[in-house]
């Protein structure tokens, strides 16, 4: 893309690209000839300037690295994307699940029976979860109750004293 874009600012520019873009920052040193008379010629090592072209250049560079980059991110993420889907639609089965859909007669090939097994094997792992998390939410209130903070022995106070 590098001499596309420098033909492009040849043509707008009319110099030869971004090469000769300098803005000096005090007096031009002229290179001197032989005879040590200044000729036409700038000399850039003992002159002072920006390098404007330098500068844009890098920005365009930048530019399309980072265009490039874009592109090539969105494209795994996409694939990525791609095999999930296809991973969710050709899932493959465990060997506990085959074992359990034999033993209830269910063939793989039955899309629907095999669908209302996953179905009724989720919600017996909710049911599960549930009577779990029921179980350590009452164990965690009898500890409470058998050691009391601070903040439930000031309520208690609070309430003995609005009963008395």
């Amino acid at each position: 893309l590098k001499p596309i874009i420098n033909h492009i600012l040849r043509l707008i520019l009319g110099k030869d690209a971004l090469s000769e873009c300098y803005t000096f920052l005090g007096e031009k040193v002229y290179v001197l000839d032989e005879a040590g008379l200044p000729t036409s010629e700038i000399d850039l090592k003992n002159s002072i300037y920006i390098d404007w072209g330098a500068f844009i250049i890098a920005v365009i560079n930048f530019l399309i690295v980072a265009f490039v980059l874009f592109c090539i991110v969105k494209a795994v993420n996409k694939m990525r994307e791609n095999s999930e889907e296809f991973e969710k639609k050709n899932k493959k089965f465990s060997k506990d699940d085959r074992k359990a859909m034999k033993a209830k007669g269910i063939k793989l090939s039955d899309k629907k029976a095999v669908a209302a097994y996953f179905e009724e094997k989720k919600k017996a792992e909710d049911e599960a979860k549930a009577k779990a998390d029921a179980e350590a939410k009452a164990k965690a209130d009898a500890e409470r109750l058998a050691n009391p903070t601070t903040e439930d022995l000031l309520k208690a106070i609070l309430e003995e004293m609005k009963n008395k």
